[in-house]
């Protein structure tokens, strides 16, 4: 499912999805958090983005995990040289996908639990949460957020530094 789309490795069309879902939900998880007048405007692309950025993360880090073996496939049981050296940056860039798409899914979690119950907003106002909750889960969201953002931007790096080393 997650090898081949139209020809190509899935990765390198998947990872697009992520690279553009995953940081936009942080930044949404940040303005929620912290611009209140703003959160009756937004909460529905929070909402869309807690479920697609998660999404992407996964697919995008399944997908990786499929193109990995494609080339471990191509150098064989005992590689040598530069495909060992290849295989251990894409050690290294899996291992901060693990990461990120851990936090993506975390922050997801925050952002569903901030626009449908925490926060006041269109769909929180039946059992308000008490002002402490409130500060607690925006901290949380704005913590997360950044966290992700990091990883994110640490992940596509090495990525781009795997595939892209003559740049």
């Amino acid at each position: 499912m997650f090898r081949e789309l139209f020809n190509l490795p899935a990765h390198v069309l998947i990872v697009h999805a992520a690279v553009v879902f995953v940081p936009l939900a942080a930044l949404a998880a940040i303005l929620y958090a912290l611009w209140p007048r703003l959160r009756q405007h937004i909460w529905w692309a929070v909402l869309g983005l807690a479920v697609v950025a998660p999404a992407s993360a996964w697919a995008a880090v399944l997908s990786g995990q499929e193109l990995e073996q494609i080339w471990i496939d191509r150098v064989g049981p005992d590689p040598q040289g530069p495909s060992l050296a290849l295989l251990h940056e894409i050690d290294n860039h899996q291992a901060l996908a693990n990461v990120t798409v851990y936090l993506t899914t975390a922050l997801g979690v925050v952002m569903l639990a901030a626009v449908l119950w925490a926060m006041p907003g269109p769909l929180s106002k039946i059992n308000p949460a008490s002002p402490v909750v409130r500060v607690v889960v925006a901290v949380i969201s704005v913590g997360l957020a950044l966290a992700t953002l990091y990883y994110v931007i640490r992940t596509g790096d090495a990525g781009a530094r795997t595939t892209h080393q003559e740049i």
